[in-house]
């Protein structure tokens, strides 16, 4: 695959990938302003109801009804609908008045007392708090006296008395901790938890506050329905915007389409992955074909130029020159066999055709006849040592063994800086061998490759050193077939490989 449609692949793909996001973002923005508006809709309506409950409980609980028990002095009125349905007598005006239940509104009684005349009452409003379930009577005045439920309930079964006062108690404030506790149980019923405040306002001005800290800093207000309220009287709710909550509700309603935006990006990914490796496979393979031409090409070349010296430039049949022939010829045949068995070494180093045949090494003298090879070639690189702390016996297998760390030594003559070293160590039961330059030429995103298989440094489109890039490959299967570790440390100015073996 040429670069020009891998490039036309990841901008359909990330296009495809964009759209997906797009069209994922703008219903998950449209779940979430419905449930939105579930909510609010839920809590305020659960507040409203609320807020009837509790002022349906008072006006059963806030009443005192005063009613006549002389069943001689009944006296039926008869009302049109423009009257109030029970009159109450100057007779039980007078009793009442002489009773001590009087005290409880004696200044309004009295004054409607003196306004008896033509008047007929079964209701007065006053002012106070009468939560407790009471019944008193006066025998004296024949009167009787119930204040809370069991004075809601006889205003029905009291039908009969014509002489009955009805008291309904209004309240200058809210009963908080009652009206939170109906609040709450609407809360529950709708699966809500949410913090709130709330506020009483009477003519605009603040009576009363629950949670009055909370009324301030929650973001959301609303005002209660005006028709469950005294004229001029308000009362608000400030509650949290519980997203949480929000996300909850629309998470049923997300969750398929969050599922198949997941499934696509899934998809998509192993996809582009797929075809960058294919991608990259592909020109690893070119760069293999390539590497082989050029390694192969250059012993053939010299095997055939010493044929054809035989044949045309050595007619005496000289000793000394066929032997020279065909000793560069032998050169060439014995570099073309190594490169193959390198190549099938490698093919089995994923399987377990490979075998290790360990063996007691003595590391000072493994060490210096590693270093020796190279010291007596000619090189202008500086190869500094340092293995005094080798008196150890490795068991390796020697052979392999010593292959991996020549890769490792050849790839900093090849790759790094001016000066080498290679040391020893034993620490923690390992047997720790190193290989640093400062050549620094590695980039991070290099040094996560260079283990790969057929893996090569670039430089631009051509490689300046030879070679299959299979050594550093090689050297980390062996050292993983000792059970050991090899590993890569980079820096500004540094190139560490460092291989460990138990």
């Amino acid at each position: 695959m040429n670069s020009r449609k891998f490039k036309a692949i990841g901008i359909l793909i990330i296009t495809v990938f964009t759209a997906a996001i797009l069209f994922h973002g703008f219903y998950f923005i449209k779940n979430y302003k419905e449930a939105y508006y579930n909510f609010t809709q839920d809590v305020t309506l659960a507040f409203d109801t609320a807020l009837k409950n509790y002022f349906d409980e008072l006006s059963k609980s806030d009443v005192i009804v005063i009613t006549d028990i002389q069943e001689g002095n009944k006296k039926k009125v008869k009302t049109d609908s423009s009257e109030l349905s029970h009159a109450i007598t100057r007779d039980f005006f007078q009793r009442f008045s002489e009773s001590p239940f009087s005290e409880k509104g004696s200044q309004i009684l009295e004054k409607k007392v003196k306004e008896l005349d033509g008047l007929n009452i079964t209701q007065i409003v006053i002012e106070g708090d009468f939560k407790e379930e009471e019944v008193f009577l006066d025998k004296k005045n024949d009167i009787v006296m119930m204040a809370g439920r069991k004075a809601a309930d006889s205003v029905f079964s009291l039908k009969s008395i014509s002489n009955k006062l009805v008291i309904s108690v209004s309240r200058d404030t809210l009963d908080f901790e009652l009206l939170s506790n109906y609040f709450n149980d609407e809360l529950r019923e709708n699966n809500l938890d949410i913090t709130y405040g709330i506020q009483h306002l009477k003519k605009d001005s603040v009576i009363g506050s629950y949670n009055e800290d909370l009324v301030k800093a929650m973001p959301l207000l609303y005002t209660a329905d005006e028709d469950l309220l005294p004229p001029s009287e308000k009362v608000n709710l400030a509650y949290e915007n519980a997203s949480l909550a929000i996300l909850q509700e629309g998470f049923i309603n997300s969750s398929f389409s969050l599922a198949f935006f997941l499934l696509i990006i899934f998809v998509l990914g192993f996809l582009y992955k797929t075809i960058k490796n294919q991608k990259d496979l592909a020109e690893i393979k070119n760069d293999l074909i390539n590497n082989i031409t050029h390694e192969f090409k250059t012993p053939l070349a010299t095997i055939s130029t010493s044929v054809e010296a035989l044949q045309n430039f050595n007619p005496e049949n000289d000793p000394e020159k066929t032997k020279k022939y065909l000793h560069i010829g032998q050169q060439q045949v014995n570099k073309m066999n190594a490169m193959v068995e390198k190549l099938l070494e490698t093919a089995t180093l994923d399987s377990e055709k490979l075998m290790i045949k360990k063996e007691a090494i003595q590391v000072s003298t493994f060490c210096q006849e590693l270093i020796e090879r190279y010291q007596n070639h000619n090189t202008d690189k500086k190869i500094i040592c340092d293995f005094a702390d080798s008196r150890h016996i490795l068991e390796a297998d020697k052979f392999h063994l010593e292959n991996a760390l020549s890769n490792l030594i050849d790839n900093a003559l090849k790759y790094g800086g001016n000066e080498i070293q290679f040391t020893y160590q034993f620490k923690e039961n390992h047997h720790c061998f190193s290989v640093m330059d400062n050549g620094g030429n590695l980039s991070k995103s290099q040094s996560k490759k260079v283990f790969d298989k057929f893996y090569r440094i670039p430089h631009g489109n051509i490689h300046n050193v030879k070679g299959f890039g299979i050594g550093l490959y090689y050297s980390k299967k062996v050292i993983e077939k000792h059970d050991g570790k090899l590993e890569l440390h980079i820096s500004k100015n540094l190139t560490h490989f460092e291989a460990c073996l138990p």
